[in-house]
């Protein structure tokens, strides 16, 4: 079985910094790849008619299959509602997705034959953060996702409203997580599966986080990822092969990081990030990751 693994367009960004036809030749490329299965693991954009056009724009795309995850951008809402962001994640985006026939992951795993495919965006705990600045950064500093003598700010502070702490969210995500992990456990015993993937978007191991060792870089660090739910998919990893994808760190890597648990980092990023030198083509064919199993 052959998949295309892609996170991260941020369609927004590069529309307007890199090529007005960023999409369609996105489309175009993903056409003509053969394969079974396309693997997208968020940040689609921030706005949800740019989600809506991408869906619409890749429903035809020649893929059996093709499996979604949500990113921290994707739940972006700009209205004031404390909850927005959570209903987003749990019923308008699924509603978007199904309708251009995408499937939504998160809490909807999917068994083909002894292949299982399960999933969580995940949430930021702050767990990746640089501990080196733990004497001048606070937990609670971090959670205002501001340091105005910085001069940083993340804007998940201003366009995520979930209704609770980002502690919460990562204990609601790993728990959805854990819960779909059981559903497939339940239907399909274990050692009659080959491969388990587990979609995620943020980043579960620390093998895929970099330090600069200058704070007001590092500081962003704190919201790539949660390695608590790394240690979630390392326990499965035990049972069976497990197969980790996800983006939110824009530098693609794949790592195998022990005989039953390789890890992919799949994503397009920002032109400033990858150089607005480089061609799409070259660009779409350096980190769209093609996969067999």
């Amino acid at each position: 079985m052959k998949f295309v693994f892609l996170s991260d367009i941020h369609l927004d960004i590069n529309i307007a910094r890199k090529d007005q036809k960023f999409m369609e030749k996105l489309i175009q490329y993903l056409s003509s790849i053969t394969a079974d299965i396309l693997i997208f693991t968020g940040d689609i954009a921030g706005k949800t008619q740019q989600v809506i056009e991408f869906f619409e724009a890749t429903s035809s795309l020649p893929f059996e299959r093709k499996l979604y995850v949500p990113g921290n951008h994707d739940i972006w809402v700009h209205q004031d509602a404390q909850d927005l962001s959570k209903v987003k994640y749990y019923d308008i985006l699924p509603e978007i997705a199904n309708r251009y026939g995408w499937d939504f992951i998160p809490n909807n795993p999917l068994i083909l034959d002894d292949i299982a495919f399960v999933g969580t965006m995940g949430w930021y705990d702050y767990s990746s953060r640089n501990k080196i600045w733990d004497s001048k950064l606070s937990l609670h500093d971090y959670s205002r996702k501001i340091h105005p003598q910085l001069n940083v700010e993340l804007m998940d502070r201003h366009f995520v409203r979930f209704g609770m702490d980002d502690q919460s969210i990562s204990d609601v995500m790993i728990g959805d997580l854990a819960r779909d992990i059981h559903f497939v456990e339940d239907r399909v015993p274990i050692e009659e599966l080959d491969t388990m993937f587990v979609l995620t978007h943020m980043v579960p191991f620390e093998q895929f986080v970099h330090y600069r060792g200058i704070l007001r870089f590092d500081y962003f660090t704190a919201y790539f990822g949660n390695y608590t739910l790394g240690d979630e998919i390392t326990r499965i990893s035990k049972r069976v092969k497990v197969e980790s994808v996800f983006g939110q760190v824009h530098h693609p890597m794949t790592k195998q990081l022990s005989v039953d648990l390789q890890a992919h980092c799949v994503p397009i990023g920002y032109p400033r990030e990858y150089g607005k030198q480089i061609s799409l083509d070259k660009l779409f064919s350096t980190r769209i990751k093609e996969y067999s199993i």
